[in-house]
């Protein structure tokens, strides 16, 4: 297993593995920041005056109108807040950013399997290889400047290490 890493094809699997960790942890973040997103909106459209739940029998109780009147200040501080936090276009960003790296990755399998069924790292695969790199050049400069989230890159890496374990790929003998 240590000279598997000497053969230049292993630049093509590492960043492969690279690519992965990227969109998974990228596709978490969506998911995350998208489920906030719902939870706020669903805040917003619960206790507006017009809606089936505003209307509900307890909020007429004692300890009804004094829960209502707390949600009601939340959900009017978050209405405020949510034009500044900018959820909307957040989550277009993280959703391009993701949509690359899905794109870029399916690549990176294609040319695996190119590797594995010619048994070969020929001159065009190493261009291929070369314009991939350049892609996801792009798509890091993309990125959100953010504190990374250890654990959760972690976690990633964890994942993708089970899922594109060394064994997966194929070392060439030409």
């Amino acid at each position: 297993m240590s000279n598997k890493k000497n053969h230049p094809v292993w630049e093509v699997y590492d960043f492969h593995r690279t690519c992965r960790l990227s969109k998974k942890y990228w596709s978490t973040k969506f998911i995350r920041l998208r489920r906030v997103n719902f939870w706020l909106e669903y805040s917003l459209l619960a206790t507006a005056p017009s809606s089936a739940i505003a209307g509900l029998v307890f909020w007429s109780t004692t300890y009804g109108k004094i829960a209502w009147s707390i949600l009601a200040t939340i959900t009017a501080a978050l209405a405020v807040a949510k034009p500044l936090l900018k959820f909307s276009e957040k989550l277009e960003k993280l959703k391009e950013i993701v949509t690359q790296y899905r794109s870029v990755e399916f690549q990176l399998g294609a040319l695996g399997n190119d590797i594995r069924r010619q048994d070969e790292y020929s001159s065009a695969m190493v261009n291929t290889y070369k314009n991939l790199v350049n892609q996801v050049h792009d798509i890091t400069n993309q990125e959100p400047i953010e504190r990374i989230d250890k654990d959760l890159q972690n976690s990633c890496y964890n994942e993708v290490n089970q899922e594109l374990p060394i064994t997966f790929f194929h070392e060439p003998t030409k």
